[in-house]
């Protein structure tokens, strides 16, 4: 497995989802007092008119601290329920490698495997290198790509 993970400073957040004008972003932290932020998701919610007017949610970022994993769960189905209940999304999605130790949060709330997604990287030696998503062991979602809506 090969570990990656991206930058995600509050400069970086910024700029990727908050002053971006194409898209809306929200985002949901988990904080306790003595800790600090324990993680946060962001999401955005589109209509696709090509598709009959889906309604589709596009979980961007899902991030926690190693070790948070009831605090992942606990945020992530409290998402899920506000999304299909109060906000009436027809469809929700992300990007999750398998080997993340939240996939099986992801499974459990029924979420379903549609593809497998290549990840093309490049590096600071310009070499690139496809990885199968499934085998990278790391925080990389919907947001780190070009596929994000």
């Amino acid at each position: 497995n090969t570990n990656y993970a991206f930058i995600r400073n509050s400069e970086y957040l910024n700029w990727r989802y908050f002053s971006n004008p194409k898209n809306k972003y929200r985002v949901i932290v988990v904080e306790e007092s003595e800790k600090g932020i324990l993680g946060y998701i962001v999401f955005g919610i589109r209509t696709y008119s090509s598709q009959k007017n889906l309604h589709a949610a596009n979980i961007m970022q899902f991030c926690f601290l190693e070790g948070e994993k009831s605090a992942a769960q606990s945020l992530l189905s409290y998402l899920v329920s506000e999304l299909e209940y109060k906000m009436g999304v027809d469809l929700i999605r992300c990007y999750i490698s398998k080997s993340n130790p939240c996939f099986e949060i992801f499974y459990k709330l029924g979420f379903l495997k549609y593809r497998r997604v290549p990840l093309l990287v490049l590096t600071k030696d310009k070499l690139n290198m496809v990885f199968d998503i499934r085998t990278v062991s790391s925080q990389l979602s919907l947001g780190d790509t070009d596929h994000a809506p």
